[in-house]
């Protein structure tokens, strides 16, 4: 998993962050999905996560999560796992601080 496609963990107060899972081995049956989570709970809007490859067989899957700007809040563990007909794979974790300026 990756952040905006660098390797600092973190973002600023009030950026959003753009993490990317990819599955080099979509397993057999072949996985329909990828699902997200933040400190261990699914994250369900579906108008943040974007999903993409799925129909490409010889193509790794991958996913993309842009989180709302960030607060405190978005700070902590983000995973994410493939899934197929017969359940959900391993989760993949990423730490993601957010650090703000001083006034």
């Amino acid at each position: 998993m990756s952040l905006n496609g660098r390797s600092e963990d973190f973002i600023l107060h009030g950026e959003q962050a753009l993490l990317e899972c990819r599955v080099s081995d979509s397993g057999f049956p072949r996985a329909h999905s990828i699902i997200w989570s933040h400190n261990g709970v699914r994250l369900t809007d579906q108008s943040v996560a974007t999903d993409v490859n799925y129909d490409l067989p010889d193509m790794p899957l991958v996913s993309r999560y842009k989180t709302l700007p960030a607060t405190l809040a978005t700070s902590g563990k983000y995973g994410c796992s493939a899934v197929n007909e017969l359940g959900e794979g391993p989760i993949t974790n990423f730490n993601l601080d957010v650090k703000c300026e001083f006034y």
